[in-house]
């Protein structure tokens, strides 16, 4: 099987694994409420969880999979390493070429699986947007205002939180990753 095909099979199964997650999490909070609760309100909590998570599992796949020497957030400056540094990003060991290609395909399938696919089914950016209008149509701006900060803030908040325990899911010696 190709590695598009499978990486798209991957995104399939994982966003209709987190919608359905998204679904009966939201389906759980709105019959643990004896109040009537605004939409957003209940979708709050799973954006904010999905951000830590996509920071977390980001880390990880990071971490173990995309070990060449460079991240996939080298767009961050100062971003291009992970390993045996303070700080979030620094340097990482070189894996041999023919090493690399497996760690690689395995970490596209999981990102695929768990970011792409299963966190962006379980968060909820199209529903997000769609609640703040109809907030703002029924003229609740001040919900509408405080849904948009408490999102965006605290979601790069927590992504960020997420990377740092992720990043503490390192293994020890490298060489353990090779196995």
């Amino acid at each position: 099987m190709p590695q598009w095909t499978a990486t798209c099979l991957a995104v399939a199964i994982g966003g209709g694994l987190g919608a359905v997650a998204r679904e009966a999490t939201l389906t759980i909070l709105a019959g643990a409420t004896t109040h009537d609760v605004p939409p957003w309100l209940l979708l709050l909590p799973i954006n904010l969880l999905g951000c830590f998570a996509m920071g977390f599992t980001l880390m990880v796949i990071e971490l173990r999979f995309h070990r060449e020497g460079r991240s996939l957030l080298r767009g961050l400056p100062h971003a291009a390493h992970l390993h045996d540094a303070q700080g979030l990003f620094s340097p990482d060991p070189t894996v041999p070429a023919t090493e690399y290609a497996t760690f690689s395909r395995r970490g596209k399938l999981l990102s695929g699986l768990l970011i792409t696919g299963g966190l962006g089914g379980f968060t909820t950016f199209s529903t997000f947007t769609l609640d703040l209008v109809t907030s703002i149509q029924q003229g609740h701006i001040l919900g509408a205002l405080l849904n948009t900060a408490l999102s965006v803030v605290v979601g790069v908040v927590l992504v960020v939180a997420g990377m740092a325990c992720g990043r503490m899911c390192r293994p020890i010696k490298h060489t353990t990753m090779l196995r």
